[in-house]
């Protein structure tokens, strides 16, 4: 019998980017935890948006915004996300499911400013969908 690795997201919270000023980006992020329960510490994270077919896309009142998200392993650089495409991170923690408390990932989200003076005023909401694979 053989079985798959054991892995988990944890810590991970709602991203709240708040009210625009009217100037800027907005950009907020999540610090979670990677945990896999096997030696080899590589893992793949694809994300999907609430857009048509996991476009990166929140529904508001009368048009969609689009945002970027970005997802960031133990090295603390941000990479890119494309909706649905695998990316494969390292060093997930093996030891403990909640990282001992602490985290080792992060999820970036961005909204430009031109995004989002190109749609009207009116609140925005969606969920994005994070998939961890061994």
């Amino acid at each position: 019998m053989t079985l798959s690795a054991l892995v988990q997201i944890s810590n991970m919270d709602d991203i709240d980017l708040g009210k625009w000023p009217g100037f800027g980006d907005l950009v907020a992020t999540d610090r979670i935890c990677i945990f896999k329960d096997d030696r080899g510490r590589r893992y793949r994270i694809t994300m999907r948006g609430p857009g048509p077919g996991g476009e990166f896309e929140l529904p508001g009142p009368s048009s969609s915004l689009s945002f970027v998200a970005e997802f960031a392993g133990t090295n603390g650089v941000f990479r890119e996300m494309s909706p649905g495409v695998s990316r494969n991170f390292n060093r997930a923690d093996r030891n403990s499911q909640t990282c001992n408390g602490d985290t080792n990932a992060e999820i970036r989200i961005r909204i430009t400013e031109t995004s989002l003076s190109s749609v009207e005023g009116g609140t925005y909401v969606g969920d994005l969908i994070v998939l961890l694979e061994p």
